[in-house]
């Protein structure tokens, strides 16, 4: 899971800082709801996976964390080319965005460490997940409503509280916690511009994702080992990416934000 939870990371924190704000806004928003949906609903079923069942041979099963049903891995690469697909809406992008979806469904049955059922599940729930974050972000958005979302925050917190056994669930319900209050900080009042000459680009992806790096394996090594900690870690990295790098890219004029032009006057 350490490889496929970087990369996720560090293409949606790509997108927020350096191509489009507003489609990174609606990416993350998506996957981490995904990911928040596929922790409870593996919490209520708490599904036994066919690792250890007769006749069946399952390998990397250190990938194979928590329950079943549904498969977090097709879940999550199923929110992240579907919101692709509804952003980019072109013909390769629904290509291969579709293989991927397969391939990653394909590898847990072969791997045996899924059902069937799991990935067509988490398939299911993917896709509904989408268009769930795309219908709350368009809404808010249209209404002017720039807080609403974070009324989401009470029925996350309260799940992280009863599912706090489920290591995945808390990391996710703590990222979008992050998420959410780092976003509204973020747009009521720091409103940075990604827009920048190609060398400030690379540096703000550099300084960014290494402080993502630095904060999600030092915290990791100065914290006690502890759902709440975990959760803890996990909420700042939501909030270094939506607003502390934002907040960092302006201080360093390696952006332009409304934030730098309140302390330069």
């Amino acid at each position: 899971m350490l490889g496929e939870e970087y990369f996720y990371f560090v293409v949606l924190a790509l997108v927020f800082w350096c191509i489009d704000k507003r489609f990174g806004y609606k990416l993350s928003f998506a996957f981490l709801l995904s990911s928040v949906v596929n922790g409870v609903v593996k919490s209520i079923v708490n599904a036994p996976r066919p690792v250890g069942t007769e006749g069946i041979r399952s390998l990397r099963v250190e990938t194979a964390t928590g329950s079943s049903f549904p498969s977090g891995h097709t879940q999550s690469i199923t929110s992240f080319m579907v919101s692709l697909m509804k952003q980019l809406r072109r013909g390769w992008v629904y290509a291969i965005g579709s293989v991927l979806i397969l391939l990653v469904a394909l590898s847990r049955l072969y791997l045996g460490v899924h059902w069937p059922i799991d990935v067509a599940g988490a398939i299911v729930l993917g896709t509904l997940s989408v268009l769930l974050a795309d219908f709350a972000f368009e809404y808010a958005d249209q209404k002017g409503i720039k807080w609403l979302n974070l009324l989401l925050l009470i029925p996350v917190a309260a799940a992280a509280v009863i599912w706090q056994d489920f290591a995945d669930f808390v990391k996710s319900a703590a990222t979008i916690s992050g998420f959410l209050i780092g976003y509204s900080l973020e747009t009521n009042f720091i409103r940075f511009d990604v827009k920048a000459p190609v060398w400030k680009q690379v540096v703000k992806f550099i300084l960014g994702i290494v402080v993502v790096l630095v904060l999600k394996e030092g915290l990791k090594l100065l914290f006690p080992q502890a759902p709440v900690f975990d959760f803890l870690r996990y909420l700042i990295l939501g909030l270094w990416i939506t607003v502390g790098a934002p907040l960092i890219f302006g201080l360093f004029k390696l952006s332009d934000t409304a934030f730098r032009h309140k302390t330069d006057n």
